[in-house]
């Protein structure tokens, strides 16, 4: 019997041997599906590039604008400034300040109608230290650094990213609900200018926010994501409601400006000034790739504010500058509220502002 046995129909062989052919055939799948892959994220750099380009090209193109402006009118803009009132410019960095601490409260009561109530002064802290990415080309970056330091402390993330976006949606909303209301002041010799083409923006919006319209949205939504995004929409009154929420903010970013034309001693028409201050954000927040609408939103002031073009390119560039001195103070003293407070910035401080 054991002469018969050949050694290499061993069992005990054959079970050590078998193993081995499983473990090379799953390997080649493997490179085979990762390759697929590469394909469409290879696309979407490639247009995240060119949309960066866009904004750059965009932004040089305005920026350039301005400073030719200033340089040709440099007398009368430089003795403008050394006259300026600085009480006057101070009361304007407090109006900026509250104008952004406005559209804070705005997402704050988006974030209770779709989520539930947060503390106002970390949702506020989110908000200051989010606003430091919009200062990157590409307007999803105040979304995204918003809505990560809000999902890193405890919002669901779907959540937080999509009461972000919304709250963008209501705030340009209610911009053009002001625009409405200043529209009485705003015509000269019973003429309508291109300005006034905002007040279409308050019957769409109108209509954007009903719960029939938000709700087919919001299924589409849902069906794309395959289930991870899910909203409900809120009642009609609720919705205008939040639209009312940020017409005082709007009212402080026009005012700022008002404040600003005072302070230098310029002819100005008020209402004229803060229509066209609210249009240039408007038109910054809506050319997205342009980081912080630099130079688009100055571009629709000098345009629409009724000013010769030197005053009004004063008033524009102070304007973003209190503006940018607001949003970077504000930041920085929420970064580090949130870091003794113990909550998770650091991948926020990566998105929003590296």
């Amino acid at each position: 019997m054991a002469a018969n046995e050949d050694p290499g129909d061993d069992p005990r062989e054959s079970l050590a041997e078998s193993p081995a052919e499983p473990d090379e055939s799953p390997a080649e799948p493997a490179e085979s599906a990762a390759e697929p892959v590469a394909g469409p994220p290879r696309a979407r750099v490639r247009l995240a590039l060119l949309l960066r380009v866009v904004g750059f090209v965009l932004a040089g193109l305005a920026i350039a604008f301005l400073v030719v402006t200033l340089v040709s009118e440099w007398p009368e803009v430089q003795e403008a400034v050394r006259n300026a009132n600085p009480l006057l410019v101070g009361a304007a960095v407090i109006t900026a300040a509250l104008a952004m601490m406005g559209l804070a409260v705005l997402w704050w009561e988006v974030l209770h109608g779709f989520h539930g109530r947060e503390p106002l002064r970390e949702v506020m802290s989110w908000y200051f230290a989010g606003e430091l990415g919009k200062y990157l080309p590409g307007g999803i970056w105040p979304v995204v650094g918003r809505g990560e330091l809000a999902a890193r402390n405890g919002v669901p993330r779907s959540m937080a990213y999509g009461t972000t976006a919304m709250s963008l949606g209501l705030m340009i909303i209610g911009g053009a609900a002001l625009g409405a209301l200043l529209f009485p002041l705003t015509i000269s010799g019973g003429e309508l200018g291109f300005e006034h083409l905002i007040l279409l923006l308050v019957p769409i919006g109108l209509i954007v926010i009903h719960p029939r319209v938000m709700g087919m949205a919001f299924a589409l939504l849902t069906r794309f994501s395959k289930g991870r995004l899910v909203f409900e929409p809120l009642p009609w009154g609720r919705m205008v409601q939040l639209v009312l929420t940020a017409i005082p903010a709007w009212a402080f970013v026009g005012l700022t400006s008002v404040l600003l034309a005072e302070s230098f001693g310029f002819d100005y028409e008020p209402a004229r000034i803060m229509l066209a201050a609210v249009l240039g954000w408007i038109a910054g927040f809506l050319v997205v790739p342009v980081p912080a609408g630099a130079g688009i939103r100055e571009i629709v002031f000098v345009a629409l504010s009724g000013l010769e073009s030197g005053p009004s390119v004063v008033i524009a560039t102070v304007a973003r500058f209190v503006f940018i001195v607001v949003d970077g103070t504000g930041g920085m003293i929420a970064l580090a509220w949130l870091r003794s407070a113990g909550e998770d910035t650091g991948p926020a401080e990566v998105e929003a502002g590296s």
